[in-house]
């Protein structure tokens, strides 16, 4: 996987992405970019060589569009396609340099979905203080958001990897958080 990604950096030819998907795409807001995106390429999840062909096509027509919040939105499905395939050291080496990209240009969507894969991948690892550290950072972006549906995910997360780091004192917390949340919410 890492060396066909890293082969489409040098690849100069690739076929443009369906004309649906791609004007879904355009007249969708950030949030919604990335769900194209990632319907888009779901739909070559059982077919690992063709998963990574169309991720490279929309990568090498997202930089020739100079759109790089769709590169990153289509780094990001290869960083869960390995998260998924066990593949967690070419995760990671798609996911961090996105969010240092995200964070560049102040792409709050690509900081949510990156954060947010991050957690689960050290969470996998069974590096907790980690994927805690990702999913704090996921939680402020909610709270400043005041998204009330998604801040309950995270907290609930969170409290899922205090346990399985055997913390559960600290897990508790959120977990009530969560809780709250949800009541709430109804």
């Amino acid at each position: 996987l890492i060396a066909i990604i890293t082969f489409s950096q040098f690849s100069t030819y690739a076929q443009a992405p369906p004309d649906s998907v791609l004007n879904k795409y355009r007249t969708s807001s950030s949030k919604e970019k990335y769900e194209v995106i990632m319907g888009y390429l779901n739909s070559f999840f059982k077919n690992d060589s063709l998963l990574i062909k169309k991720s490279l096509e929309l990568i090498a027509y997202f930089k020739k569009q100079n759109d790089y919040s769709g590169v990153g939105y289509t780094n990001l499905c290869l960083a869960w396609t390995a998260h998924d395939k066990h593949d967690y050291t070419t995760a990671l080496n798609i996911a961090l340099p996105a969010l240092s990209a995200f964070k560049e240009r102040n792409d709050t969507t690509g900081l949510l979905e990156t954060n947010y894969v991050l957690s689960y991948i050290y969470s996998a690892t069974k590096n907790y203080a980690e994927s805690i550290k990702y999913s704090k950072e996921e939680s402020l972006i909610h709270l400043a958001r005041n998204d009330k549906r998604e801040l309950q995910g995270v907290y609930q997360d969170i409290g899922t990897v205090y346990a399985m780091a055997f913390i559960p004192d600290s897990g508790l917390i959120y977990a009530q958080k969560s809780l709250n949340i949800a009541n709430e919410l109804k």
